[in-house]
């Protein structure tokens, strides 16, 4: 996983999910951003697979692992009661992913769940990319989390990718880029990029043709993770 964001300083020592669609008020965060960080993430625990009983965020290591703003691998939820629970994680412009199934919580072994055998996605492999290695991973492009990836036509993502550029350069010309920690950047390297060469627009059709199966532009994906909402 590229570490990108980290190498150029641009990770937040403060967790990134207060705005919308999380609105997630916790206060995890670091003294400083370790070395392999590829970013933050969140996570969930459901009861059902639309009701969220905790959320904690956490951080995305270069080996695929999550580790805890400790520094530890595994995720601490201090109040939830032991049972058995969906296991959600989000991230900011990619598709969340659940298990298929509930897992024990606590639980003292790793969950590999980029191993689809042997933890099964909810909705399927159309709910992970391929990763090429015979893993898979969460679906990138999802930049208005409103859980359709969608390339063209009315509220598309790849035009925010655009009005972010417009938005911090000032200039309308689709050649301009822009450096810092957004959640248009696909490529997750700093560098928001419109078109050229390894432009964060041309993922989303990437991951549309690759799992869709369509090579039409207007080939929409629907995330199979319904939206949750949190128990109090």
């Amino acid at each position: 996983m590229d570490t990108g964001l980290n190498a150029l300083g641009y990770i937040p020592l403060s967790q990134p999910y207060t705005g919308s669609p999380w609105f997630y008020g916790g206060n995890e965060q670091l003294s400083s951003i370790p070395p392999g960080m590829v970013d933050w993430v969140l996570i969930e625990v459901r009861s059902s697979p639309d009701t969220i009983v905790a959320r904690r965020a956490a951080l995305l290591r270069d080996n695929g692992m999550i580790y805890d703003t400790g520094l530890y691998q595994g995720i601490l939820f201090d109040s939830l009661a032991p049972g058995s629970y969906y296991i959600v994680i989000d991230h900011r412009n990619h598709m969340p992913v659940m298990t298929a199934h509930k897992h024990s919580v606590p639980a003292a072994t790793v969950r590999e769940l980029s191993n689809s055998g042997s933890y099964p996605a909810y909705g399927g492999n159309t709910a992970t990319a391929d990763l090429g290695d015979g893993s898979r991973g969460l679906i990138s492009g999802d930049i208005s989390k409103d859980g359709i990836l969608k390339y063209s036509g009315p509220s598309n993502d790849r035009i925010m990718i655009l009005q972010r550029i417009i938005s911090e350069t000032g200039s309308t010309s689709i050649q301009t880029t822009a450096n810092g920690y957004f959640g248009e950047d696909l490529s997750m390297n700093g560098n928001l990029k419109y078109s050229g060469p390894g432009n964060d627009p041309s993922r989303i059709i990437q991951n549309l043709i690759n799992i869709s199966g369509s090579n039409s532009m207007t080939s929409t994906l629907v995330c199979p993770v319904p939206s949750g909402v949190l128990k109090n």
